[in-house]
């Protein structure tokens, strides 16, 4: 829906339709782990999605209820987000929890807010590139560290404490600094360069290359290196485009660690972790290209041709991911059945 509406819906699809839809999917997952405890009762999740789903069919006869039922179900999942981070009392989902509300506060607000300008546009996207950095790291981190068990070797040690706290605090500083314009480089200097550090922390040289955590880590690469971006920008180095860095974090590093994430999940409900796939790899390779020509279009002021392969290579990217999964699922069913 992103790549095939007008530029006028594109920020509200990315912000109010795609990125919900997939904090639903992915933290309805990975919530319960961390804190051993049911995210809430069975149907209510099921239900949101639903209501996701149906808001998608209606975009196109109804854009109103469309966007109406997107909101309300967006708002909805927060608040079974909050109350099972109240619930389970663990603190180490309160800073995820709170980014969520933020996103969900402020993206619905986008399509009504026009009036005061790109501000809640950027707060919204800020908190999906702080969300993507948070859950990125973590999930880089544990791939490298199950790369580095099979292959018989010692894992990396978790990131120190202090150093992620340093990086949420820089990234989240030069952020807030970017939604107000307020140029201030050296927060952004800082909060991509400690992002790299926590990636060469996790010593992913030290084991033989897999594509599916080359494409995890290059995802949270490309967020920190739109930090980078936003720094010489603001330090007047050389003139990048605001939609350029805008698309190295939406593109590159939401797209990239979104199809990580999906296949990832796959590989393990499948039982077929680290095992090669032609349509992983090829969707891995088409979002890197299209990231590149992405922001390529972004840096020669929005050329028609890179704008059209951009959006083609986005869609066959996730098609490329959900023929995947579906495939899967489709495995495990005949699976079932041969042997019921």
């Amino acid at each position: 829906m992103a790549v095939l509406g007008h530029d006028g819906s594109h920020p509200r699809d990315l912000l109010v339709s795609f990125v919900p839809i997939l904090l639903i999917g992915f933290l309805s997952v990975a919530l319960p782990r961390w804190t051993r405890h049911a995210i809430a009762p069975p149907g209510v999740l099921e239900v949101l999605l639903v209501c996701h789903a149906l808001a998608l069919l209606l975009t196109w006869c109804a854009p109103r209820a469309s966007l109406f039922l997107q909101v309300i179900a967006t708002i909805a999942a927060s608040a079974v987000f909050v109350r099972h981070a109240i619930v389970a009392r663990v603190r180490g989902t309160a800073y995820v929890v709170a980014l969520v509300g933020i996103q969900a506060i402020t993206g619905s607000l986008v399509p009504y807010a026009s009036h005061l300008g790109p501000v809640f546009t950027r707060i919204c996207l800020s908190a999906i590139i702080l969300l993507c950095l948070e859950l990125g790291g973590r999930i880089a981190f544990a791939l490298v560290s199950a790369a580095f068990e099979r292959e018989g070797l010692v894992p990396p040690a978790p990131v120190r404490s202090g150093l992620v706290l340093a990086h949420r605090v820089f990234a989240a500083g030069a952020l807030a600094l970017w939604s107000l314009d307020i140029p201030f480089c050296i927060l952004a200097f800082v909060a991509g360069f400690v992002g790299f550090k926590r990636l060469i922390l996790l010593r992913p040289w030290g084991i033989r290359p897999i594509a599916g955590i080359l494409a995890g880590l290059a995802g949270v690469a490309w967020m920190n290196l739109g930090f980078v971006g936003l720094g010489i920008v603001q330090a007047e180095i050389y003139p990048i485009p605001d939609l350029a860095i805008i698309h190295v974090w939406s593109v590159g590093g939401l797209g990239t660690i979104a199809i990580a994430v999906m296949t990832s999940v796959t590989r393990k409900r499948d039982q077929m972790s680290f095992q090669p796939s032609s349509l992983t790899n090829t969707s891995y390779a088409l979002i890197a290209m299209t990231a590149i020509v992405r922001i390529s279009a972004a840096m020669i002021m929005a050329s028609p041709v890179f704008l059209f392969a951009a959006r083609l290579g986005w869609i066959a990217a996730f098609s490329c991911c959900l023929t995947f999964i579906v495939s899967g699922l489709w495995g495990n069913n005949r699976t079932r059945i041969s042997w019921s």
